[in-house]
């Protein structure tokens, strides 16, 4: 060890390291222990990295197909005109409800898509609701909305006069979609008829969002 790095440990750990090679100077047999002891352990750490970075390595070679967009699109957009393409993509970067074949023509837009978006069950409506004919609005943020992400349904529940002797409360049904998230308002798209009644409950009560 060189000698200034020796100098700048504190001194009960020289001490202890003097005694240390003191006490393997007489026992012959307890020093060759020490450094079978030292050969396993890194033996054992070496393997060990190496089984990791296997694991990994495989785990990025492995690929699924999943389905890309090609063009952006807004809520309430047709899925007719969604450009598509199937692409290899790492198995731990797709996400969980990846479209794994190039759906059929039909449904609508339920979150605004980007080109290079991983296309998901979430991101597809149902034609034969309301959906085709959305509108955008947005609610304020409070602390109760927990665990929102874009794509997902949210119920929406409208509270008539929350601050009086008597409040009642209405859920909207089908419920909304969230399609942005920003630090002080979610925008969800809903259909023209809940869009009326959310403006109406932002002014005259309260209006709350529950995730599916």
């Amino acid at each position: 060890m060189d000698l200034r790095l020796w100098r700048t440990l504190p001194f009960p750990i020289r001490l202890r390291w003097a005694r240390l090679r003191a006490i393997l100077g007489r026992h012959r047999r307890l020093r060759r222990l020490c450094v079978v002891g030292i050969i396993c352990v890194m033996t054992l750490s070496w393997n060990g990295a190496r089984v990791h970075h296997r694991n990994a390595a495989a785990a990025w070679e492995t690929t699924i197909n999943v389905v890309v967009v090609d063009s952006a699109h807004e809520p309430g957009e047709p899925f007719g005109d969604v450009r598509t393409r199937l692409v290899a993509w790492p198995t731990t970067l797709a996400p969980a409800d990846a479209l794994e074949v190039l759906p059929s023509d039909v449904g609508v837009v339920r979150r605004p898509l980007r080109p290079g978006d991983v296309l998901t069950e979430r991101d597809l409506g149902d034609t034969t609701s309301d959906n085709a004919d959305q509108r955008m609005i947005g609610v304020p943020r409070d602390d109760t909305m927990l665990g929102l992400a874009i794509g997902d349904l949210a119920d929406v529940i409208v509270i008539d006069d929350p601050w009086g002797l008597d409040p009642t409360s209405s859920v909207l049904d089908p419920p909304a979609t969230i399609v942005a998230i920003d630090d002080d308002a979610i925008t969800l798209a809903v259909s023209p008829d809940h869009a009326e009644a959310i403006a109406i409950g932002l002014v005259a009560g309260h209006v709350g969002l529950a995730g599916r």
